[in-house]
């Protein structure tokens, strides 16, 4: 079965499989679980992950398709991590194929993962604020890289009501998360799936990809390692009290361990990203410093 096909085959089956899903929880209320006795089922997650995965280099990249965990998911996706960035679609930024909530529309885009601004917020669920920072931190990216992708843009990914009559309309936790979808989509583009050829798909799979991997080796790809964190940092607070830095305590030394080449590439980015973020503090509160000890000598010319 060709990738086109397979594409096709999981938007006509999406409703019915919706149907199947159908369950009460235990106060007795309406939901959808998933489950795993169905063709779909097995057309999602591993038909359509086995296609992607033969069309990529997967020494580099980890897909990873989704119908939601548990409960069905109103909209599902499938992930193209780079392993160098991010082993996981709740961090980071990837490629992933977004289908709508009626199946009908299917896109391709590169986004920021929604969850990490969770992390970084310390919230439990998405909220207006949570959106807006999810937009700005996107708004930036797509400033910083816009000269990787200008024939990729578009305005709006609408992934909820594509069809308005699909089913009742989405709330709550659901309708939040789905939009945190929408804000944090960079760039991509929009299939209507009926009209999808494999030709287009691979095209457009191998530019995409090619793309993620010129915003890698850029240089400015350095300013996005934090973006979830810099978007809601307090800008209010003063030097002493953003940053902290601690006594050095020597580290025992400790045994090494094997490892595979792309954890360690894996672990040695991560781990030269921490190192950055400190540099980075430190020579914030340096500046702040210096620029305070300045003012109280009137010396405000020479900052």
């Amino acid at each position: 079965m060709s990738n086109a096909e397979i594409i096709k085959n999981i938007s006509s089956g999406w409703s019915d499989y919706r149907s199947y899903c159908l369950d009460k929880s235990s106060t007795g209320a309406s939901i959808r679980k998933i489950k795993i006795d169905h063709p779909f089922y097995d057309l999602f997650t591993n038909t359509w992950k086995k296609e992607i995965e033969s069309k990529v280099d997967t020494s580099k990249y980890k897909i990873q398709a989704s119908l939601g965990e548990g409960n069905l998911a109103a909209v599902p996706w499938l992930a193209i991590l780079n392993k160098t960035i991010t082993d996981r679609p709740s961090k980071g930024w990837y490629l992933v194929y977004l289908y709508s909530r009626s199946a009908e529309k299917l896109y391709l885009t590169m986004g920021l993962g929604s969850f990490q601004f969770l992390q970084a917020s310390g919230q439990r669920h998405f909220t207006r604020k949570t959106l807006l920072q999810i937009e700005t931190a996107t708004k930036k990216f797509k400033k910083i890289f816009s000269h990787h992708f200008d024939a990729y843009q578009f305005s709006k990914i609408d992934l909820i009501e594509d069809q308005v009559d699909f089913e009742t309309p989405l709330y709550g936790s659901s309708r939040s998360l789905v939009k945190s979808y929408e804000k944090g989509t960079c760039f991509g583009k929009q299939y209507i799936v009926k009209d999808v050829s494999d030709n287009e798909l691979l095209d457009d799979l191998n530019n995409y990809t090619s793309i993620y991997e010129e915003i890698i080796k850029d240089p400015l790809s350095e300013s996005i390692d934090f973006l979830s964190e810099d978007v809601i940092e307090d800008k209010n607070l003063k030097p002493e009290k953003l940053y902290y830095i601690p006594s050095f305590v020597k580290r025992e030394k400790r045994e090494k361990n094997r490892k595979s080449k792309i954890n360690s590439n894996f672990n040695f980015k991560r781990r030269t990203q921490e190192s950055r973020k400190v540099g980075l503090a430190g020579e914030n509160y340096v500046f702040e410093y210096e620029c305070l000890k300045l003012k109280e000598h009137n010396l405000s010319h020479l900052i």
